[in-house]
């Protein structure tokens, strides 16, 4: 089976996201889901994909980190779709249906830029309550009365922290500004367990920087045995429709999303939200990755 090694939402090498691709048609042998987290395991990337291109040429995505199943994960698809334009497996200037765990997405794909459908965007849960916040902010290293009672173009918004998902249930965090979110030191052991408690995959922490394209952010999966995340797709799509329920964001505009520049691998997540006649908007994010290996890999 063919092995890619790729940096994802990047147009520098060693630089982005990193994940392990696995490609596997219909005459791959079948493998478990045990065996592919132990790969996983083996690969020591925060998450691996495999691809099985099935007798119909439908794609079929599982994502896995070392520890566990995920049901989505943005910088890995984006790393696979670049390992499937390598590989002849699908072609520029195209769309491409690909089945998730969270159901069948679509991927747009443009001179080698991939843009990727989220999930149905859901805003779980508010968390307003000043003694729940402080817990939060104190567990997360900062000073709640740093927390930002309003946005920074002076709106009359105030951002709460809020559980929201696109796919995958993420806690989102806003501070007041770059050198606040800078400041973040989790308590990883407490962070974990209140991860467990909310139901959230991560801690996506957020500033919307004042003459800045676009929100900085910093992520946090202890659940998933990330310390802290160079790019995450998924946090961001859910990041970028908390902002669009809220007003501060359009539909119909690219957005611009920093992240990694605490760990000197500064990664840009592109985010646009597509209002639809009928139902829920459709969240794209998406990027360019990087080949950095490529090979075969044995699973048999």
């Amino acid at each position: 089976m063919k092995f890619y090694v790729v940096d994802a939402f990047t147009e520098e090498l060693m630089g982005g996201n990193t994940a392990g691709v696995v490609l596997m048609d219909d005459s791959a042998p079948y493998i478990t889901k045990q065996m592919m987290k132990k790969t996983a395991e083996e690969l020591k990337y925060n998450i691996t994909v495999f691809v099985r291109r099935d007798a119909d040429g439908r794609l079929m995505f599982k994502y896995f980190s070392p520890v566990d199943e995920l049901d989505l994960c943005g910088h890995a698809t984006i790393a696979a779709f670049t390992a499937l334009l390598d590989i002849g497996w699908v072609e520029d200037n195209n769309s491409y249906v690909y089945c998730t765990p969270v159901g069948p997405l679509e991927a747009i794909i443009q001179n080698g830029f991939v843009m990727i459908e989220q999930g149905e965007g859901k805003i779980i849960r508010i968390v307003n309550s000043e003694i729940e916040m402080a817990r939060m902010y104190e567990i997360l290293g900062l000073d709640f009365q740093n927390v930002p009672a309003e946005l920074p173009d002076g709106g009359r918004i105030r951002l709460y922290p809020a559980i929201v998902s696109t796919g995958i249930s993420d806690m989102l965090v806003p501070v007041r500004d770059e050198e606040e979110l800078s400041k973040v030191d989790p308590d990883y052991h407490v962070l974990n367990k209140m991860s467990k408690d909310y139901g959230a995959a991560s801690f996506h922490i957020f500033t919307l920087a004042e003459g800045k394209e676009g929100p900085h952010c910093r992520n946090f999966a202890p659940l998933y045995g990330v310390k802290e995340d160079i790019a995450t797709g998924t946090s961001n799509a859910s990041l970028l429709y908390y902002l669009y329920k809220n007003g501060v964001m359009k539909s119909g505009i690219k957005y611009v999303f920093t992240q990694g520049e605490k760990l000197g691998r500064a990664s840009r997540i592109f985010g646009q939200v597509e209002e639809k006649e009928k139902g829920s908007p459709k969240i794209l994010v998406g990027g360019t990755g990087r080949i950095l290996i490529k090979g075969t890999i044995y699973l048999e």
